[in-house]
Formats: structure tokens, sequence, C-alpha cells
């Protein structure tokens, strides 16, 4: 639920900017905040610690800077290039914090189990270098807040492979939400995609092309 208040601060970022997203594209962000509270709200009563909360919070506010200010810093012209920085700084931060816990101490036999590599390499692979490599290059071709809107497509899928693989029947107010969220997806995009292509199009209907092709 807090990591879906990305797009929503993104629009606040957007505000204070003195840009002026769509009132559609505001109201989207909002709906699909509302869907995804009902997807999640079954799981809610599981509780979370205080510290687990505020390194949630710290995350999701890093992840909405670091996203809104993609366009505005020099960056690796190359996306995976910029992916393999991230990796690597957020590994080797990882790395230190695990020694400065202790968490060395956990590590057993099944650790290095052949199921728990796979999926080591998979989250690696998938997860992180084509996930990144996907999402840095997206924020260069498409409107932000459009693409910030992968916060609320996420457990939805989460809830069709659950459905697909486990048995899960989920709830009708969880159905109810992901209506909810994809709607306000469909609503993102109709409303950013098409204000980028009219300022993109030539204004007044001035011929295209070159004095060579006007003529032929």
């Amino acid at each position: 639920m807090i990591a879906g208040t990305v797009p929503l601060q993104i629009i606040v970022l957007r505000l204070i900017a003195g840009e002026s997203p769509a009132r559609a594209t505001r109201l989207s962000t909002l709906t699909g905040l509302f869907g995804l509270g009902l997807v999640v709200a079954p799981g809610l009563g599981a509780g979370s610690t205080a510290l687990g909360l505020a390194v949630m919070v710290s995350a999701t506010m890093c992840w909405t800077l670091g996203s809104f200010m993609s366009k505005r810093v020099a960056l690796p012209g190359d996306p995976f290039v910029a992916s393999v920085y991230e990796m690597g700084f957020g590994g080797a931060f990882l790395l230190i914090g695990a020694t400065a816990f202790g968490e060395y101490g956990d590590l057993g036999s099944g650790t290095f189990a052949l199921d728990s590599m796979l999926a080591w390499v998979y989250l690696v692979v998938m997860g992180s270098l084509v996930g990144f490599t996907a999402y840095a290059w997206l924020l260069r071709v498409a409107p932000i807040s459009l693409v910030v809107t992968h916060q609320y497509v996420n457990p939805l899928v989460a809830i069709a492979l659950g459905m697909a693989f486990l048995g899960e029947r989920p709830s009708p107010w969880t159905l109810a939400g992901a209506g909810l969220v994809i709607g306000a997806v469909y609503v993102a995009i109709r409303a950013e995609f098409p204000r980028k292509a009219t300022a993109a199009r030539p204004a007044n209907g001035a011929p295209r092309g070159t004095p060579a092709d006007q003529t032929a």
C-alpha cells in the first residue's frame, strides 16, 4: 500500500515544480490509490514494525525522487548501464547493512540450495537487470505519471499468479479494487499520451517534410 503512493507523490512533485498535470491524471491517481487499498485490505491485519514502516516510506520517497529527477540530471546514455550502477551501489549498501546487523550468521545450507540459487538468478536477471533497464528507458520516452502506474499493477499481477498457480480466490472487494486500478491506468494513458502527441504535432496544419516532398 505504501509503495502505491508513488504516483501520488509524483503528482505532488510535479505541482511543486510548476507543472500542471491533467485533471484526469490527478483523479486517476487518487482512484488507483483507492482501488489499491481495496486490493491489499485483506492483508492489512498482519501488522508491521515502526522500523519496517519507516524503511518502506523512505524507500518509496527515494524511488519517487529518483524517478522525478531522472530527466533533470545527467545520467548514462544507455539505460542498461544506469541499471548496472543502480544494482552495484544498492548491492554494496545492502552488504554493508548485512555486516552491520550480523545477518551473515543466518546463512545455512539451505541458502545455497538449487531452488534458492535459481530464484536468485531469476531476480537478478529479470527482476533487476531487465526490470530496471525497462523502467529507466520508459522514464525517457513516456510521461512519468504514466510510467509510475506500474505500482498499481504489481499487486494485480500477484493476484493473477495466485489464482493461476495456487488456486487462490480473491474476495469481491479485491476484484472491485482491481477493476478500479485497471480503469485508473486506462484513464492515465488517455490523459497523458494525447497531450504529448498534441504538443509534438505541427500547429495550424503546417506542411511537413522537405520542399521536394511538398512539391511531390
